[in-house]
């Protein structure tokens, strides 16, 4: 069965069933991707719906952003692709976006703003890929250090952890 086709609380139990025996919860991030991670679903672009492993999200053009955010108070180094190369959009495109998180958690967002604003799909945390229990595997992230103007409320109900699905309109 596909993990994309499943509803959200049979995830969180699969992957609960999955990590538990193995590893624990308390294991934050890890060097290598998982070989066939819960990753990113994408809606409403083009004739069907893509999937994206974790690695499939390494294989892209990755983008680093150091910074601090209300939920990491050091500079923190994060990797991953921008929304343009996941929806393989192109700089003049503005679509909008609905993330969606895994507990269901939804935020709007448009091509134009990620773009403007400089946020990337992070993947990676101080070089270690993103699990689901540290807010991966895929983790929305602007460059809050160098853009005081991003240090609002409304920026941060934008940085979706547990990113596993984008509806395109």
């Amino acid at each position: 069965m596909r993990l994309a086709m499943m509803n959200r609380r049979a995830v969180m139990g699969l992957l609960a069933g999955s990590l538990l025996p193995s590893v624990g919860f308390a294991r934050m991030a890890k060097a290598e991707p998982d070989a066939d991670p819960l990753t990113l679903t994408i809606r409403g672009r083009g004739p069907g719906i893509l999937t994206f492993r974790q690695a499939d999200l390494a294989r892209l053009p990755q983008r680093q952003i150091v910074t601090t955010t209300p939920w990491h108070r050091e500079p923190t180094t994060f990797e991953g692709p921008d929304l343009d190369a996941v929806l393989d959009s192109k700089a003049g495109d503005d679509l909008e976006c609905l993330l969606i998180a895994l507990n269901d958690y939804v935020a709007a967002v448009s091509t134009k703003d990620f773009r403007d604003y400089d946020g990337i799909l992070a993947i990676k945390e101080n070089g270690e890929f993103l699990t689901v229990n540290n807010k991966g595997p895929v983790f929305v992230v602007f460059p809050f250090s160098e853009r005081p103007e991003l240090q609002i409320q409304a920026a941060y109900a934008r940085c979706v952890w547990q990113l596993v699905e984008i509806e395109v309109a």
